[in-house]
């Protein structure tokens, strides 16, 4: 699967570079972020990328947007919606409990990053199955990941994080996901893009990895998360499971909150 802040979809080399990630990794879930266009839009615009299925969410302005694409063979249930996150439900084989994606669009606005984060700190009290935290997190998790200093309230997400079990699953590649100017020109460079997984994930995907790929169209790179190690993908193994138990855990925990399901 793909994570990418793409700043923008409108721009041809943006639009290019996916279409080079698609041909040479052929991902069966992409996410993206930043999409700075209207559902409309959007639904025209990923059109190029073929995937049968998707979730948008509108930019305010020029701001924001997101994108969930996938496969069919693999019905996502997508339980919530909010906040710049998109909860989703998969399970990989009936041999395999269902397992819970978490795309997150991390806000630098202090109260929603607030929220998000006691959102997913509360969420994970009730995770007892495989779990991953991708995205745009906006957020340090350790002092080289960064060419300033770490902020405080890095240090408090970095605390939430530990407390929800959740780890840092590493990368390979550049060690920025981040730079200041479009096409890693930036001297300003940091690694806030993040793929955050229990402990529940690495027992049912050990082979798990996360590759940056090439900076190109963005200011981000884009994020492949490789669930097994053979580098010839097994098709069609995805498949949807019952999931009653989380949507009801989740409209639970999200009336305590006092907002909707879905945006």
């Amino acid at each position: 699967m793909v994570s990418w802040n793409v700043q923008g979809l409108g721009w041809k080399e943006t639009r290019d570079h996916l279409k080079d990630i698609a041909r040479l990794h052929d991902p069966d879930i992409s996410f993206l972020v930043e999409t700075k266009c209207a559902e409309s839009k959007e639904k025209v615009i990923t059109q190029f990328l073929q995937y049968p299925n998707s979730h948008f969410v509108s930019s305010i302005g020029m701001s924001g947007g997101l994108a969930v694409l996938w496969k069919d063979g693999f019905p996502c249930d997508i339980i919530c919606s909010k906040d710049n996150m998109v909860h989703i439900i998969i399970t990989t084989d009936a041999s395999k409990q269902e397992c819970l994606l978490s795309y997150v669009y991390g806000s630098t606005q202090w109260e929603l990053k607030k929220q998000q984060w006691e959102f997913l700190e509360d969420l994970s009290e009730n995770i007892f199955q495989s779990w991953i935290v991708l995205g745009d997190l906006n957020v340090h998790v350790s002092k080289e990941d960064a060419s300033t200093s770490l902020a405080s309230l890095d240090n408090w997400i970095c605390q939430i994080i530990n407390n929800a079990g959740l780890m840092d699953l590493g990368f390979t590649g550049s060690k920025h996901t981040w730079t200041n100017k479009t096409n890693e020109k930036g001297h300003k460079r940091a690694r806030i893009d993040l793929d955050l997984l229990n402990s529940n994930w690495i027992r049912d995907y050990p082979d798990s990895r996360l590759l940056h790929l090439p900076f190109l169209g963005s200011d981000h790179c884009p994020l492949l998360l490789l669930t097994e190690s053979k580098s010839v993908k097994h098709r069609n193994v995805w498949k949807f499971r019952d999931v009653g138990l989380w949507i009801k855990m989740l409209w639970v925990l999200l009336l305590v909150r006092g907002t909707n399901l879905l945006i």
